[in-house]
């Protein structure tokens, strides 16, 4: 009978420990502080990250108008509303676009205009409907007003950059009115009285232009522009022919001055 060798056992490896070093301690312990500031880093800002997906779940209308069943998605052919345009002007736009579709009920309308709407911001006027309250929106009547409120700023804004564009000495006409028009852009419904008014307001003290429109107001704001025309053709046709002949006392406002040896010696020759 065969007797079964059974291996001996195997014996565990004999571990030789050292004993840590000033600086290997002083590194463990930086990275242990490292591992502790992301773990805290972590926890910490795991209400903030709940609160930003809350915010962008949260929506100003209310939960009847998001329960109500929308049309296909519809895409109008107008230019998204960023906060720069006529608010007045866009809104118009906007109703008689929303006009050609149909609707089954008042409550089917108001949601699918209120979503369209919606979809219809970009920039800071996105940035605006997201911030207004919660569940504050339950009608198309409640989102125009809000937006008519807050956006009417607008027209204020261009009244003010209007009065404050004002002529430089010595600028070229077509440079003001360049500028001039830059600010009156997008005056909507605003009388022309008021950009006409600081359009004179804003001319140089002594300009002809000025003048003209002093002596003979225009009817509008069209028929001023079509009139400075007239006299930037002929503000630039001076200039060229005084730099043509060498005059440049056109091209500049200032008085030229004389240097002081030669206003010397045209005094010595006054009284001589």
């Amino acid at each position: 009978m065969k007797i079964r060798q059974v291996p001996p056992t195997e014996q565990p490896p004999v571990l030789h420990f050292r004993r840590l070093t000033t600086q290997e301690l002083e590194r463990v312990n930086r990275r242990l502080d490292e591992v502790d500031s992301k773990v805290h880093r972590a926890t910490s800002s795991a209400p903030e990250l709940t609160k930003a997906l809350a915010d962008t779940r949260r929506s100003p209308l209310t939960r009847r108008l998001r329960q109500i069943e929308l049309h296909e998605r519809v895409r109008l052919k107008i230019d998204s509303y960023t906060g720069e345009e006529d608010p007045k002007k866009w809104l118009t736009a906007f109703n008689l676009a929303m006009r050609r579709e149909k609707y089954k009920s008042y409550d089917e309308r108001e949601a699918n205009y209120c979503q369209v709407f919606v979809e219809h911001m970009a920039k800071d006027a996105l940035t605006w409907f997201s911030n207004l309250p919660a569940e504050s929106i339950d009608n198309f009547d409640d989102l125009t007003n809000a937006f008519l409120k807050h956006y009417s700023m607008h027209m204020t804004r261009i009244t003010r950059n209007m009065f404050t564009t004002t002529q430089t000495q010595g600028e070229p006409l077509r440079s003001f009115m360049e500028r001039f028009k830059q600010a009156a852009r997008d005056t909507g419904d605003m009388p022309d009285s008021v950009p006409l008014e600081a359009l004179r307001n804003g001319l140089w003290y002594d300009s002809k232009f000025k003048e003209d429109l002093s002596l003979k107001p225009p009817a509008t704001l069209e028929d001023a522009f079509h009139r400075s025309r007239n006299y930037i053709f002929l503000e630039e046709d001076q200039r060229f022919y005084a730099e043509k002949h060498g005059d440049r006392r056109a091209t500049s406002t200032k008085p030229r001055e004389e240097p002081m040896e030669a206003r010397k010696d045209i005094i010595q020759k006054d009284h001589s």
